[in-house]
């Protein structure tokens, strides 16, 4: 008798754990349409309260200290930890700048923050990464031919950012050192492309290096995005792959090394309307012709079709061959596009994997980094930046 009470007592944990499980679905899928964003309300600035709350968490979270690089993950490592507190900065930087744009009211506390955040990118340890990898000051190189762009092309969209919010000139001096010395680089190489790292040219990196001097032109008047122009006409004769979409890595000659990926495509729907109308659209159509996929949410494929591969600090953990990251910054494609389709999916994708929490009004990802929610609302409320803040410098 005593031995049957044993056999029983494993299946009926089955049956309890069977039965817990359909519960957990229903209340994942509740909780998930509960907080779900509706796609057209967010295209046209009625999810006011999902948007504010997102940005006073970020806002907290950041100016509170907990964006810097000692904030970031310990298992990341030196390098991706300096990488993560740029790019967190980086990103809010710009989703701050795209809510001010959305809600003017927001404007006068974005334009303090930005502030904040680009003195504190300006210190040194913040650039440790890249100085450790280079042997040498980025700031303090200026006049050399070495890239450096991990560190120089987003500090240079964030003071474009503050600039572009109405801010005064007190970051000038660095943003036209780093603007002519960038210009001058890219002039120099045949393919227009720079290194991050010694021997690592990224085309993502060198996307906010071209979206950068676009804006520095914008708002001074000046021609340093002259090699953007060239970049625009040799990506189109010589970079893109059989899918018409741009490569991830780069050769010492600027040209295409190895496979384009999701996670660089839907980065790059964020910048490349600031640098080309015409290509972003046509690169933002190739990514969704080819590497939109449903496999059991909707996203975005890291690889091409038919080939298989891994994930890491890009893309994320690739599942069933979708990426994270391209899912998230495809995003911003979408929301330039205007298309309601696509964005619904992915911010259905986003809310089940991501799972909001509100707490006392400060709106977040439970599952996220805080760079993570700084890339998402960024990306949800992507716009180009016009002049309606800004006395053009002349």
């Amino acid at each position: 008798m005593r031995l049957s009470i044993r056999r029983l007592l494993p299946k009926r944990r089955l049956l309890r754990y069977a039965l817990l499980l359909p519960g957990c679905v229903i209340l994942k899928l509740a909780w998930t349409m509960l907080c779900l964003v509706d796609a057209e309300a967010l295209l046209h600035n009625r999810a006011r309260e999902d948007v504010l709350n997102r940005r006073r968490y970020l806002l907290d979270e950041a100016l509170g200290g907990g964006a810097g690089v000692q904030a970031m993950p310990a298992f990341l490592g030196a390098q991706f930890r300096g990488e993560w507190a740029v790019g967190t900065y980086s990103m809010l930087a710009s989703a701050l700048t795209n809510v001010a744009f959305r809600f003017p009211e927001t404007r006068a506390e974005s334009l303090t923050a930005v502030s904040r955040l680009i003195v504190d990118t300006l210190d040194p340890s913040m650039r440790k990464f890249d100085t450790e990898r280079w042997s040498e000051d980025a700031l303090q190189s200026l006049d050399s031919s070495r890239g450096h762009i991990g560190y120089l092309g987003h500090l240079a969209w964030m003071i474009g950012a503050h600039r572009f919010l109405g801010g005064d000139r007190r970051f000038e001096e660095p943003f036209t050192r780093i603007g002519e010395a960038l210009s001058r680089r890219l002039l120099a190489r045949p393919g227009h492309c720079l290194e991050t790292y010694p021997g690592e040219a990224y085309l993502p990196d060198n996307v906010v290096v071209y979206a950068a001097l676009r804006n520095y032109d914008r708002l001074h008047g000046t021609s340093l995005a002259t090699p953007v122009d060239h970049w625009v006409a040799f990506a189109r004769a010589r970079l893109l792959d059989e899918e018409g979409l741009l490569p991830f890595n780069l050769d010492d000659r600027c040209h295409r090394m190895g496979v384009s990926r999701g996670s660089g495509a839907g980065w790059n729907s964020f910048y490349l309307p600031f640098i080309d109308a015409r290509l972003a659209r046509d690169q933002f159509a190739a990514l969704v012709a080819h590497r939109r996929a449903r496999r059991v949410v909707a996203g975005i494929l890291e690889y091409p079709r038919g080939q298989a591969g891994r994930g890491d600090v890009d893309s994320g953990p690739v599942v069933l061959g979708l990426s994270p990251s391209g899912t998230g910054f495809a995003l911003a494609g979408a929301v330039h596009r205007g298309d309601t389709g696509l964005l619904s999916e992915l911010l259905l994708t986003s809310e089940l994997v991501g799972s909001t929490v509100d707490l006392r009004g400060r709106r977040r990802y439970l599952l996220a980094p805080l760079v993570g929610d700084a890339i998402l609302l960024a990306m949800k409320t992507a716009i180009v930046w016009d002049e309606r803040y800004v006395d053009v410098v002349r």
